[in-house]
């Protein structure tokens, strides 16, 4: 339960318990329980007051029962008193508060409880008192109070954000969805596997491309037929300046036969 709540249920308690005659405005007759709107406008007051002190004293349970009951004994006026000559104005003086700084306005009653506050606080030594005894005051520590409550709403899910944040051990980190997880959380489907190769096509792919001849067109031709004269050339001088294997003995040999023969004539 948020201090807020709890501060609403000690000022609910607070006016159920009291037994003036003049706290029965502030209580449904049918039942005598006291009205939640009234009960939400004087918690949203003490609220709107205790916001901005030091060491946040809405933490503290007897400081919230004292601030409670402190918010019922102001808006209760002894109708006996003088100043309640003053509740007309100000009652015409909240009400005005909400039009010229164009808020939204509670319930009528919720605004006669203001005016309330206002007017019991006239004239009463309380530090707090001096802070909404006129209309703008009163309204100031109202709406301060919203603002306050929806903060203090907030707040208990953040510290438990943090604090969870704080448990974890040094170097560890959060675990993040998986990369396979599309943003709708659901699992990313699997790409179908490809088709094999041909063999004809994966021979294609291994096949080395040929280096195309420095020339080309007339310059190119004529570059490959002089290349292939000289080679020709180089191989016919050299087949002319081979010689026979054993040609040489063949002609000595026969030679020296013929000679023999013609000694014997």
């Amino acid at each position: 339960m948020g201090m807020a709540e709890t501060l609403r249920k000690l000022v609910g308690g607070e006016l159920a318990r009291r037994s003036e005659p003049w706290v029965r405005k502030f209580q449904d007759p049918a039942t005598g329980a006291p009205y939640d709107d009234v009960v939400a406008a004087l918690a949203q007051v003490g609220v709107g007051l205790e916001r901005a002190s030091a060491g946040n004293p809405l933490s503290d349970e007897a400081f919230r029962e004292q601030l409670g009951a402190w918010l019922v004994d102001t808006v209760i006026v002894n109708p006996q008193l003088p100043k309640n000559a003053y509740r007309p104005q100000l009652q015409t003086g909240v009400r005005m508060q909400f039009e010229t700084r164009a808020e939204p306005a509670p319930s009528a009653r919720a605004l006669d409880t203001l005016a309330e506050l206002a007017l019991g606080a006239y004239e009463e030594t309380h530090p707090r008192a001096a802070r909404i005894v006129g209309p703008a005051q009163v309204v100031d520590a109202y709406l301060d109070g919203a603002d306050a409550v929806a903060r203090l709403a907030v707040a208990p899910a953040a510290v438990t954000a943090a604090r969870a944040a704080a448990a974890l051990p040094r170097g560890a980190r959060r675990r993040r969805p998986s990369a396979r997880r599309g943003a709708s959380g659901k699992a990313a489907k699997r790409a179908k596997p490809t088709r094999p190769k041909s063999r004809a096509s994966a021979a294609r792919g291994r096949t080395k491309h040929r280096a195309t001849p420095r020339g080309t067109g007339r310059q190119g031709a004529a570059a490959v037929r002089r290349r292939t004269a000289k080679k020709s050339a180089a191989r016919k001088s050299a087949r002319k300046h081979v010689r026979a294997p054993g040609a040489s003995g063949v002609r000595r040999r026969t030679a020296a036969g013929a000679k023999a023969r013609r000694k014997k004539k």
